[in-house]
């Protein structure tokens, strides 16, 4: 991402959020056409000075500039937010959404055709096409009070194996720079389908936006930075969907990424420095990054679940030590397991160690949540 631009997008958002922020707890809503207005003005000024029209002086000629194009972004962002209230709903699916939803479901069918036990194929249909109707209230109460139930719903960390998958296969491409651009558009269409297919919540829209991002700016060997890609991905979802910022997933989601990329690297590197002369740190030193990353993601997030449920699990380090490896084992099975299905004559033995492993999950998650 080209230096400086961070800052736009940061005004954008701050816009964005300063407005919700307004309507939210002081119920205070900015006329749409006051904003406008001044948006006008803004852009007039910064046109001015590109034609070399002389507005301002010299010496503060290149700050005013600046100033107000980052004040522009600022407005177009609280713009963003008033635009919401002249979205229309249309109540009708198109071509498109009809043939995906199709897909959806005879997605849902195999899965739940190939495990045996109930509970254990409704986890494994929440865990790979995020519909969760069917889980037990029960388990997904154990989920909520044990907190994992982020296991459940698609995520970064869903959308990173899924990438890290299609580009395995498609490493032939890597043979060229043309070959590696061509296989992450590919596998950009390829997790763009599988988004639409699930519902396409923020949390998976998120992960989309900068997994394509960071790969992008990183092949084409430009500035790359982790907030500048997670500034980019809340700004193409809230200029697609306003109303997205107020919502409970968008929020936890991009919280736990901040946790991720402020509070994990020091963490970690902490322990590695005090550790890292022992001879068995090698071998805990995976469980100690999934402690750091797990620790990171509750910190950031509390806040907000305290704020929307009231509740704060306490025994997440421990739950999340045993799901994390679990739900990522089982992803990676279920593939395997899905393509099975069309082969009738042959016994689906993944299907039956994806079972396996979700009950080992799902009885450990009843236990701890106990």
């Amino acid at each position: 991402m080209i230096r400086g631009g961070e800052n736009l997008l940061y005004g954008f958002l701050a816009g964005a959020i300063t407005a919700k922020l307004l309507k939210s707890f002081c119920n205070i809503e900015i006329p749409p056409s006051l904003l406008f207005a001044v948006a006008v003005a803004l852009f007039t000024a910064v046109f001015c000075f590109c034609l070399k029209i002389p507005i301002v002086t010299s010496k503060v000629q290149r700050r005013a500039f600046f100033g107000a194009v980052i004040l522009f972004f600022f407005i177009c962002g609280l713009l963003n937010d008033s635009r919401s209230h002249f979205m229309s709903e249309t109540g009708g699916e198109g071509k498109t959404g009809r043939m995906v939803s199709a897909i959806r479901e005879k997605a849902i069918e195999r899965t739940r055709g190939m495990i045996s036990s109930s509970q254990q194929g409704s986890v494994a249909v929440a865990l790979t096409i995020g519909e969760q109707k069917e889980i037990p209230f029960q388990l997904k109460k154990a989920y909520s009070e044990s907190g994992t139930l982020h296991a459940l719903a698609l995520s970064g960390m869903h959308i990173s194996i899924i990438y890290n998958m299609i580009s395995s296969m498609l490493i032939i491409l890597n043979i060229s720079y043309r070959g590696r651009w061509i296989k992450l558009i590919l596998a950009f269409l390829l997790i763009i389908f599988y988004s639409m297919m699930t519902g396409f919540s923020a949390s998976i829209q998120r992960a989309a936006v900068m997994i394509f991002i960071y790969k992008a700016v990183e092949m084409s060997g430009r500035f790359r930075g982790r907030w500048s890609a997670l500034a980019f991905a809340a700004s193409v979802i809230i200029i697609i969907n306003p109303k997205m910022l107020a919502t409970v997933s968008f929020q936890l989601s991009f919280a736990a990424v901040v946790g991720i990329i402020a509070i994990y690297p020091p963490m970690y590197k902490s322990f590695e420095r005090l550790f890292t002369r022992h001879r068995t740190y090698r071998i805990i030193s995976p469980v100690v990054n999934m402690l750091c990353m797990s620790t990171a993601c509750q910190i950031t997030t509390t806040p907000f679940t305290w704020f929307y449920f009231r509740s704060s699990p306490e025994l997440f380090l421990i739950a999340n030590l045993v799901a994390v490896p679990l739900v990522t084992a089982a992803i990676y099975i279920y593939p395997f397991a899905f393509i099975f299905t069309y082969f009738n004559r042959i016994d689906n033995y993944p299907a039956a160690i994806l079972e396996f492993v979700l009950k080992i999950l799902n009885e450990a998650i009843l236990y701890i949540g106990k």
